[in-house]
């Protein structure tokens, strides 16, 4: 049963418990309107009670105190320990519920009012107003923090915090600054001078910002020298974010840099966005780098984006690299990639992917698509698609650059005389292009360096000829002049010394055909020639002709506007014009125009024989002083030296007058303006002169003969 006993002094109450007979509470002469309701049971304590308006409900050796300071000394007022042990309290409003060793300080001031500690065990709340600290052990509030909260958890430590809570977790600290969250963890701590920030599970890490958030993980970092607003780390480990506005979401020993504001790393490991590399990503991967403003790397590893090139991108890969000042280039993957870096830089770039590709400093806006150590080295606008090994080097010149490889092996572009520029080469192996305006469509070891020059497929064909083209074949050669062709076939030439020795010439086809040019005067140039077909055929110092097939056919020396259709060592030379050799071996028109041979063998055509023909047949000639205008038709061995002279056909024949025909055998001319023939078969011949006109031949039956006629005797 309990017994009530009243204290002198106003409003005083104290109640303790009878069974033991001992008075377990002390109330101070200065106390008023205070109680202490119980005391302990079965362990003799002491409540004290110095305040004015505050009770002491129940427990052990709690205490409720004046302040420390202040002359004269302040009371505390309107507080309470509900219960517990060992527990102290002093300020105004203030209230300990329950556990043990806990208190409430006023810190040397007069000003801790509105706090509170729930429960727990040697937990201490030293600081201004609105305060709390709901559970745990060892919890500490100071240093003048007001409107915060520890909520439970152990050793947990607040100091000059605002409008802030701690939720849970051990030895967290919130250092200073106002309108901060900490959730959960271990040894995590928002250092001094952050505010509106929040850092949720986790341990060891650390934050000072301004509205920024540490998510959770391990050694996370999320500070600068001027501080990390704005910023997230959502979780991971030994990540660091030292700017502002930036994002890191987790993965491990990733780093947003000072300065690198706006900024994001999604996950991975040992990523670095360096200081001053503005609105940079990196989404994922690992040991990726960025240097620079603006740019991406979306994940691989090894992939770097260095200084000065901003608004740079890679997409992934491994080993990629966007070298120092090389601003808007991208590599999307690949492997060891490369766009190289220079004062200038290679700027405006595209690799695709592939493996080793690079482009280098004076190679701005290009792009190599993909394959192997392809290389835009020097030339603007450049393209590679594919393929291993191709170079593109256009020279540094005014108008250099614009030049393309779709893919193949080893092909390269590089300068010519000066520059390089339009080149376009498709396919094949280790073809090279040197000049302006040029194709290699496919084929391997195909050279061009002329203007508007092509080649479309074979092996180690040669143009070096403006508008030239070789179409196909295999050691074909196009060298100087203009406009010439090569269609196909083997070691095929069309040459001259100068870009005006072999012009619009063509050999379509053929092996080891020549269509060339000795000198640099228009008397021994060659051009517009065609050789269609055919082996070892040859135009030499001639323009205008025409080989169409055969072997080992030549037009020499100024023979132009000829034709020679086939056959076998046909030959035209020294300055034969317009004369045609249709077919036929070793037939031959020499200084000599407007002639023909239609075949045979061994005929020839000899100087000054103008517009003369021979059909046909074996070893006939044409050929003497003024033997002009004169025609064998055909058989073998026949020969006119006089001009306007005839041998229709036989063997062995001889015209050596003007205006003389032959029609026979072994026969020879006597006289200019005769017929010779060896014998006359007239059939049906008339029986008299009758009106027959002068020179006809008839058979004579007697009487007078009409003047000038010749009688035909027609033996019996």
């Amino acid at each position: 049963m309990a017994a009530e006993f009243n204290d002198p002094s106003f409003g005083q109450t104290l109640r303790c418990d009878l069974a033991t007979g001992t008075d377990v509470g002390v109330l101070a002469a200065t106390a008023a309107c205070s109680a202490i309701i119980g005391g302990p049971f079965g362990t003799p304590g002491t409540h004290v009670n110095d305040a004015d308006l505050s009770v002491i409900l129940m427990g052990n050796n709690n205490a409720i105190n004046i302040f420390s300071s202040g002359t004269p000394p302040v009371n505390s007022s309107f507080n309470t320990i509900i219960n517990g042990e060992n527990n102290s309290l002093v300020g105004f409003y203030t209230s300990i519920f329950s556990g043990d060793k806990n208190c409430i300080d006023s810190g040397g001031g007069a000003n801790t009012i509105h706090n509170a500690i729930i429960s727990g065990r040697n937990n201490i709340l030293c600081g201004n107003e609105y305060l709390m600290i709901g559970s745990g052990e060892q919890q500490l509030i100071t240093g003048g923090s007001s409107y915060a909260g520890i909520m439970t958890g152990c050793c947990n430590f607040m100091i000059t915090s605002t409008f802030s809570v701690l939720a849970g977790g051990g030895e967290n600290s919130i250092c200073s600054g106002a309108y901060n969250s900490m959730v959960g963890g271990n040894c995590n701590v928002i250092l001094q001078n952050s505010n509106f920030s929040a850092l949720h599970g986790g341990c060891f890490n650390s934050l000072v910002g301004q509205a920024s958030f540490l998510g959770g993980g391990g050694n996370n970092t999320l500070s600068s020298t001027a501080g990390a607003d704005f910023s997230v780390i959502s979780g991971g480990e030994n990540n660091t974010v030292g700017a502002n506005r930036s994002f890191l979401g987790g993965g491990t020993q990733n780093t947003i840099n000072n300065t690198a504001d706006n900024s994001f790393i999604g996950g991975g490991s040992l990523h670095q966005i360096q200081p001053n590399a503005q609105f940079s990503f990196i989404g994922g991967g690992s040991t990726n780098f960025i240097d620079t403003t603006h740019s991406f790397i979306g994940g691989g590893t090894l992939n770097r984006i260095c200084t000065n090139s901003a608004h740079s991108f890679i997409g992934g890969g491994c080993n990629n690299l966007i070298a120092d000042d090389s601003f808007f280039s991208v590599i999307v993957g690949g492997l060891s990639n490369c766009v190289e870096s220079a004062v200038g830089g290679a700027q405006y770039n595209v690799i695709g992917g592939g493996t080793a590709n690079k482009i280098r400093a004076d190679a701005p806006f290009s792009f190599i698509a993909g394959g192997s150590t392809n290389e835009a080295n020097v030339g603007v606008f450049s393209v590679i698609t594919g393929g291993s090994g191709n170079i593109i080097n256009t020279g540094t010149g005014a108008g250099s650059g614009y030049a393309s490889i779709d893919n193949g092996f080893r092909n390269c572009v590089l300068p010519g005389q000066a520059t390089s520029s339009y080149i376009s080469m498709i396919n094949g192996e280790m073809n090279c292009a040197r000049g302006n305006h040029m194709s290699i469509f496919n084929g391997s070891n195909n050279d061009t360096a002329g203007t508007f020059s092509y080649v479309g497929n074979g092996d180690q064909n040669l143009v070096i000829n403006h508008y030239g083209m070789v179409h196909n074949g295999v050691q074909n050669i196009v060298h100087n002049g203009r406009h010439d062709s090569i269609g196909a076939g083997i070691s095929n030439w069309i040459c001259a010394p100068d870009s005006n020795g072999s012009c619009f010439s063509s050999i379509v086809n053929g092996q080891c055909n020549r269509i060339t040019s000795s000198g640099t005067s228009a008397s021994t140039y060659s051009n517009h020639d065609i050789i269609g077909n055919g082996t070892n055929n040859c135009i030499f110092n001639s323009c205008l002709n025409i080989i169409g097939s055969g072997m080992q056919n030549c037009i020499f020396n100024g023979s132009n506007a000829n034709i020679i259709g086939s056959g076998e060592n046909n030959t035209m030379d020294l300055s034969t014009c317009r004369a045609a050799i249709v077919s036929g071996a070793e037939n031959q028109i020499v200084n000599s125009s407007f002639t023909f041979i239609g075949g045979g063998v061994s005929n020839q055509i000899q100087t000054s024989s103008n517009h003369s023909f021979i059909g046909g047949g074996q070893s006939n000639t044409i050929g003497g002083a003024s033997q002009q205008h004169s025609f064998i038709g055909g058989g073998s061995n026949n020969t006119i030296s006089g001009g306007c002279s005839a041998i229709i056909g036989g063997s062995g024949n001889t015209v050596t007058h003007n205006y003389a025909s032959i029609v026979g055998n072994g026969l020879n001319s006597v006289a200019d303006d005769t017929f010779h023939v060896s014998c006359v078969n007239a059939v049906n011949t008339p029986l008299t002169s009758g009106a027959l006109p002068p020179g006809t031949i008839f058979r004579y039956a007697g009487g007078a003969l009409p003047p000038g006629a010749l009688p035909l005797y027609i033996m019996p």
